[in-house]
């Protein structure tokens, strides 16, 4: 994988499996899935879909790229089969769907209330970049 279509449509692939049924971690992402030790509410679990980006890869032009480090807890009434997110997923491919801000959404909103994390990350953006759009 060498380019960003790739590594989109590596993951469009990968999330799909798994919404059909698909849990095994395929060979080549193991050392990356063993290497993680989190124990508790933040352990690696496969029960619910890998979300290993969110916002939008393609198409974009924005100036500023945030990482996450462990943004929380598998909430499986959302990524779990049946789940709200499961069965958004199930109608689109991922990249599609991580596009929309799925934490940002009024589904999750309902749910959890507004994303602080979101929120903050935005507002650094604008502060950053001196730019509120």
């Amino acid at each position: 994988m060498t380019d960003l279509r790739g590594l989109v449509d590596f993951w469009d692939e990968l999330i799909g499996r798994w919404i059909a049924g698909d849990r095994d971690v395929p060979t080549s992402l193991l050392p990356w899935f063993n290497s993680y030790r989190g124990t508790g509410h933040g352990e690696a679990r496969l029960d619910v879909f890998p979300e290993p980006y969110t916002g939008r890869l393609l198409g974009n032009d924005a100036p500023i790229v945030m990482l996450g480090l462990n943004p929380g807890a598998a909430v499986p009434k959302f990524q779990s089969p049946g789940g709200v997110f499961f069965e958004q997923l199930t109608r689109t491919r991922y990249h599609d769907w991580a596009a929309g801000v799925p934490y940002a959404s009024s589904d999750w909103e309902t749910f959890a209330g507004p994303n602080r994390f979101y929120q903050n990350r935005f507002a650094f953006a604008r502060r950053l970049l001196g730019d509120p759009s």
